[in-house]
């Protein structure tokens, strides 16, 4: 494991098929991973509990709040940044603000562990 930190992942994914491969990915690449949590309330009382170190959005979470919404309420309430995979906004805009955003190195380990740079697949890109 790079930098001898082990982040614990909170997946937020809508798709079992896609949930089901990500979550292979990172644990291949040492990464703990909660979830997947498929809306963001269910995310949001997963992260009380077990108080994950950074979040992947993956899919747009079901419910109210959208996946630019959920990483900024939960950078607000438990301190975790996010990476929101392009897929889960579609063709939207990204937000303006970026204070949730996970730290540099996190976001590098998650391209290693999806198989490289972001821009190999479309739906992997970061927003």
């Amino acid at each position: 494991m790079s930098e001898g930190v082990m982040d614990t992942v909170l997946l937020v994914c809508s798709d079992p098929i896609q949930s089901k491969d990500l979550r292979d990915r990172l644990h291949a690449e040492g990464f703990q991973v909660i979830g997947p949590a498929s809306s963001a309330a269910m995310a949001m009382a997963l992260a009380a509990q077990i108080e994950p170190t950074v979040a992947l959005v993956a899919r747009q979470p079901t419910g109210r709040r959208k996946a630019a919404e959920f990483a900024r309420d939960l950078m607000r309430t438990w301190g975790v940044g996010s990476v929101i995979l392009r897929a889960a906004e579609g063709e939207a805009k990204p937000p303006r603000e970026s204070r949730w955003l996970a730290r540099p190195n996190q976001a590098a380990r998650f391209w290693r562990a999806l198989g490289g740079a972001p821009s190999a697949s479309r739906t992997l890109e970061p927003l």
